[in-house]
């Protein structure tokens, strides 16, 4: 994570950085006991990353990534962040779906870890990327949306998707 520009200091950006952190710790558990070939554990270490990673994303996609769709040099990049949510989506979906239906042995674990592997590079795109662009290019409105986001997504006015 960066720290030269300052951009954590602003509410929605760091509840979004300490969400990364969160979410790379779940995704490391789920690395390590897919490793030592304990299923059980892995499954349960996705299940608990599935809710912070649906909020996360609903509070970047609904507000964030809005607002930076507005700034010329960024509207690209935020499209390939939408994309790189849309992969993750569907391999998640994918492993919960095997998981349901025939068991943890079912899941292609290769295919969640190279989804893991991509969601990290995600990550830093954000981090050392659009969020320092964020928060040169957007204004008060954009990050009172973002915080109304965040609000609506945790007393659930605004469902995240279901795995």
């Amino acid at each position: 994570m960066c720290s030269y520009c300052g951009c954590r200091a602003i509410g929605p950006i760091r509840d979004l950085t300490l969400e990364h952190v969160e979410i790379r710790n779940l995704m490391g558990e789920v690395r390590r006991a897919v490793e030592r070939d304990d299923l059980d554990a892995a499954v349960e270490h996705l299940t608990a990353l599935l809710p912070v990673l649906t909020a996360h994303d609903a509070v970047e996609e609904l507000s964030i990534y809005r607002s930076m769709e507005r700034v010329p040099e960024q509207s690209e990049k935020v499209g390939t962040l939408f994309d790189e949510h849309d992969d993750l989506v569907g391999i998640l979906e994918r492993a919960m779906r095997h998981i349901r239906r025939s068991g943890p042995e079912s899941v292609d674990w290769p295919e969640v870890l190279d989804g893991f592997s991509m969601l990290w590079e995600h990550i830093d795109h954000e981090e050392n990327g659009l969020f320092p662009a964020a928060a040169i290019a957007l204004e008060n409105e954009d990050w009172e949306l973002a915080e109304e986001i965040r609000a609506a997504v945790a007393d659930g006015r605004i469902r995240t998707r279901q795995y």
